[in-house]
């Protein structure tokens, strides 16, 4: 598999990043052509969830967007869904604007392919292995309730910010080793919200001209980056030191530093750490931390769930703390976690790049070069799979229904490609929402009336800000 060139600002890195092949010469589905692909491409690349219903109804299930040198393909079918992310798995490859993106963003785990991508994998999975996660329980409800005992009955706070600096604090102790607050963790939260905010330059046809002449949004991006890599570094080196302590914590960082700096290692080793690091910090962080604020939201919409979720934790934890022996009994915090990222996925488009044929299960045959994205958003939403889709109802996933494709909920996307974290976010939900439940029931704040927007992740447009009440 050929390796592109190398990014001045990619630290080496690029070698874990393949060419695409050409761009496809065809798409074999009905859709917008020419200019109303144009405009249809400038959409998705600014916002994707405003278009993707309209897409479905003129052009079902199956939409070909052709213009230019672009090919993209949505696929809305779960049966489509599983013939491309599982059964496809091995002739596929990220996305186009990901890989223009990679500077931008940094971490092996998210462009890697093939056997590499296997390889980082294997080295990471320990961090997340069952027994990791049940360790990981105590710092997570201890981090929970000290946000949440500081909001005070009457608290306002903004919820994306507050759930953000959450998941710093304990992706600082759970996947880093160290500490990760104060003015530290919202030197992150800046650096990385530059980062996302440029994101959709990546799939911008002037990403070149940006990129070759340093104007504004790669210089801001590139500050962001220094910041992000003085942090990471400092904890590189803490981790490191703990390591010649014999304090093997079996944390990701100390993963890492045993993997890239172990005898014989080379300056561009340290620099993969540094990069893979950053993006594990980036990915991780911007997915969970958005999942985490939209519960609250939705929570804050439907006090009666919360009060469920309140009375269960009482019955099960009684006035104690939330350990992990209690994860596994706290049903109703669970559900409503599953319920909030089926409405709020994320991510709103899984996206691939065919490198090879790969044909769906009535023998259409997608050819390499094209970008066929899954558009979890509306899939999450389709009235066949989930009735009444737009109402906010945990119970849904109480039991299973058996005329609900498989492939009708995918979060967490699939194949070997399949979310690394997915355990410990849904551990992490479950305790946050039941933190938060025995404690306080929340208001939406007055003239508040969130819009989702999707750009990297699925996230508000102008915040989610809340108020904390007492019970009594």
């Amino acid at each position: 598999m050929a390796l592109r060139a190398p990014h001045p600002d990619e630290h080496g890195s690029h070698r874990y990043v393949p060419e695409g092949p050409p761009p496809a010469r065809r798409v074999p589905f009905a859709g917008p052509r020419n200019f109303a692909a144009m405009r249809v491409m400038d959409q998705i690349r600014r916002d994707p969830l405003p278009v993707l219903a309209p897409l479905q109804a003129t052009w079902g299930d199956r939409v070909g967007i052709s213009a230019l040198r672009y090919r993209i393909v949505l696929l809305y079918h779960p049966t489509d869904i599983e013939a491309l992310l599982v059964g496809g798995t091995h002739s596929v490859m990220k996305a186009e604007g990901l890989r223009k993106g990679r500077w931008m963003m940094g971490g092996q785990l998210l462009v890697a392919e093939g056997e590499m991508h296997a390889a980082q994998r294997r080295v990471l999975a320990p961090a997340f292995a069952a027994r990791r996660i049940e360790a990981y329980v105590d710092t997570v409800a201890e981090q929970s309730d000290q946000l949440v005992t500081a909001w005070g009955d009457g608290g306002a706070f903004e919820a994306e910010r507050a759930m953000g600096n959450l998941d710093l604090a304990v992706a600082g102790r759970t996947m880093f080793g160290g500490r990760v607050e104060g003015a530290e963790a919202e030197e992150i939260t800046d650096a990385l919200e530059a980062c996302v905010d440029a994101f959709p330059l990546a799939m911008s046809p002037l990403l070149g001209v940006v990129d070759r002449l340093g104007l504004p949004p790669k210089a801001k991006v590139q500050r962001s980056r220094r910041k992000l890599n003085r942090i990471v570094k400092r904890l590189i080196e803490d981790g490191r030191e703990r390591l010649a302590r014999g304090e093997d914590r079996g944390d990701v960082l100390s993963i890492l530093v045993e993997t890239y700096c172990a005898e014989g290692a080379t300056p561009e080793d340290f620099d993969l750490l540094i990069d893979e690091a950053r993006g594990l910090l980036l990915g991780g962080h911007e997915t969970l931390a958005r999942s985490l604020a939209w519960g609250l939201q939705l929570l804050a919409e439907h006090p009666d769930v919360l009060e469920r979720i309140r009375d269960e934790v009482g019955a099960v934890c009684g006035d104690g703390p939330i350990t992990a022996e209690h994860v596994g009994r706290l049903g109703e915090a669970r559900l409503a976690f599953q319920e909030t990222i089926r409405l709020y996925p994320a991510g709103g488009m899984h996206v691939r790049e065919t490198q090879a044929h790969v044909r769906l299960d009535d023998g259409v045959v997608l050819e390499p070069g094209l970008q066929v994205a899954v558009p979890v958003w509306s899939v999450h939403r389709d009235p066949r799979w989930w009735p009444d889709p737009e109402r906010f109802d945990p119970d849904r996933f109480r039991v299973p229904d058996p005329a609900r494709p498989r492939w009708a909920y995918c979060p967490w996307g699939g194949g070997t490609r399949v979310c690394i974290g997915q355990s410990y976010a849904t551990m992490f939900g479950t305790v946050l929402i039941a933190t938060v439940a025995r404690r306080w029931r929340l208001e939406v704040a007055p003239g508040s009336r969130p819009v989702a927007v999707a750009r990297f992740t699925v996230r508000s447009r102008s915040g989610l800000p809340l108020i904390a009440r007492s019970w009594h």
